[in-house]
């Protein structure tokens, strides 16, 4: 991307406990070399902090570094990161899954990693917490397995192979991000410009707005739900307001988000019939 801003990228490490000095080495050449916000557990959680809240933050990273070993194949938290990483549309162009085969070939260990081991953890799982994990990354194990299985990534080992990786994302990424709002339809753009906008609107989940799209790719918020009137409150959620406020000139000069009327007042008038709903005011 030719033009130069104050945004940074944020790199989320996803690794296994034990393997922390492999993340060491990643996450002291990423800050040594690029403008980028380094999330790890150790340090991203602040005390008494929301654990469940870090580990779906992996879904709106910009760059996710997967860090695969024997351990993290096994590990609940670990598994619950890399499949709700790879259940996102595109994650294959901002992720980097790298191999640490230093207790034996994570490729040969893929196989004792699958549904039939995780259903297993399921049945004998102490609590509801931990069961529910297990659920949601037994929705999408055996696809995850398959991908890995048919990749070539590279190994912890090779630093430079890993480090040269990691430079092309961070370099590809933003322009990748770029060109996708760029390109969302206009009800999308226009909704995503209208709660970037005005900050806390009251929305229905309208899958003729986009609402539900732009929610599942992490790039607002739901916020607080009035049954009286089924709406949800929603927000830019913060890397993506980081994002927009670095690039919203370009945006503009695209005349990006203006080419449906879907904003609020859209929706009082033109819209209102057509959308049935889609806006309703706030409510305290």
């Amino acid at each position: 991307m030719s033009e130069q801003t104050n945004y940074k990228q944020t790199i989320f490490l996803s690794y296994y406990e034990k393997d922390d000095t492999y993340a060491d080495t990643i996450e002291k050449y990423c800050r040594n070399t690029h403008n980028v916000e380094v999330l790890r557990y150790t340090r991203s959680v602040p005390y008494a902090g929301n654990f469940q809240e870090y580990m779906d933050s992996i879904c709106v990273a910009d760059i996710a570094i997967l860090m695969l070993s024997t351990g993290y194949l096994s590990s609940i938290n670990c598994m619950y990161e890399a499949t709700q990483r790879t259940t996102r549309k595109g994650y294959k162009q901002d992720t980097i899954i790298i191999t640490i085969n230093e207790k034996g070939n994570v490729y040969d260990s893929i196989k004792n990693f699958g549904r039939v081991y995780w259903k297993g953890r399921l049945y004998n799982s102490p609590n509801k917490s931990e069961a529910d994990d297990i659920k949601k990354i037994l929705v999408s194990i055996e696809d995850f397995c398959h991908f890995l299985r048919k990749t070539n990534n590279p190994d912890m080992e090779d630093h430079q192979k890993v480090f040269n990786d990691v430079d092309g994302l961070i370099k590809k990424v933003p322009q990748q991000k770029l060109e996708k709002l760029l390109s969302l339809s206009p009800y999308s753009a226009a909704t995503l410009r209208d709660i970037y906008q005005r900050p806390f609107c009251t929305w229905a989940p309208c899958n003729n707005l986009g609402i539900e799209d732009l929610y599942k790719n992490g790039w607002i918020k739901r916020g607080r739900y009035n049954s009286k009137t089924n709406c949800y409150t929603y927000s830019i959620s913060p890397g993506m307001r980081v994002f927009m406020d670095a690039y919203w000139g370009k945006m503009e000069e695209e005349k990006w988000g203006t080419h449906a009327k879907v904003n609020l007042e859209g929706y009082q008038g033109e819209y209102q019939n057509s959308v049935h709903g889609a806006y309703c005011p706030v409510l305290e």
